[in-house]
């Protein structure tokens, strides 16, 4: 019968992973401005717009929201602009 230990963990790789920091305001601010409201942008990934406004008042969304927006965001403005969006602050 095979067993693990917590010697077989041993050689376990450490990886060191932090998250790209996005700037929510901004995102919400760029859809805003192509003309797809805070409540429309709530409603298309299915959260309230109280909780839209403490994203952009700087809470950060689970990971479920964060991609849904950034989803949207593409759709909304492009993945060009997306992708500069996480790039300025990753740098």
């Amino acid at each position: 019968m095979l067993t693990a230990s917590s010697s077989d963990y041993t050689q376990t790789i450490e990886l060191d992973i932090e998250p790209v920091p996005v700037n929510w305001a901004l995102i919400i601010q760029d859809m805003k401005e192509s003309g797809l409201s805070g409540s429309r942008q709530a409603l298309s990934i299915g959260s309230q717009w109280s909780t839209l406004q403490r994203w952009w008042q700087g809470s950060e969304p689970s990971f479920k929201y964060g991609q849904a927006l950034l989803i949207l965001h593409a759709k909304t403005c492009g993945i060009t602009l997306t992708q500069e969006r996480l790039r300025e602050l990753h740098l």
